[in-house]
């Protein structure tokens, strides 16, 4: 759990200045402004750039930001793969927060094969039902 006095403890002294981008979605914007008061309370300044959509787009296609606030519309596909795999850190991949490990990389990796098959087998248990009711159907109208 956060402990603020610990917080303030490790930091006294130390001048730590942030830049968080984010877009002018108002949510956000709010947010953005939250966490700046939160990280006030240990000594963090957080400066806030609020970008318009193009500049935003702009700013991630070229990964130029410190720090991300940024909505993220996920399909229904849960495979994290495009969102943390470190071969999706440039621009088109969607690795945002520009995170490198390999041992991650390696159980992602696996982790897509295995999913791969889970849905080809839930395609053929599925389509097996399916051709099995029809062929239910066809011998009773015999």
């Amino acid at each position: 759990p956060f402990d603020l006095g610990q917080a303030n403890q490790l930091l006294t002294g130390k001048k730590i200045d942030l830049k968080l981008t984010t877009s002018t979605w108002p949510e956000l914007v709010a947010v953005a402004n939250m966490l700046k008061e939160q990280w006030a309370k240990v000594g963090v300044n957080i400066e806030i750039e609020i970008l318009p959509t193009p500049e935003l787009q702009r700013a991630i296609k070229e990964r130029n930001y410190q720090m991300l606030l940024f909505g993220e519309i996920l399909t229904l596909d849960p495979d994290p793969f495009t969102l943390w795999h470190s071969s999706q850190k440039r621009d088109p991949g969607l690795n945002l927060a520009l995170y490198t490990n390999k041992t991650a990389d390696t159980l992602l990796e696996e982790a897509r094969k295995m999913f791969i098959w889970v849905m080809v087998g839930t395609a053929i248990i599925v389509g097996a039902s399916i051709l099995a009711e029809a062929i239910v159907e066809i011998a009773r109208n015999l």
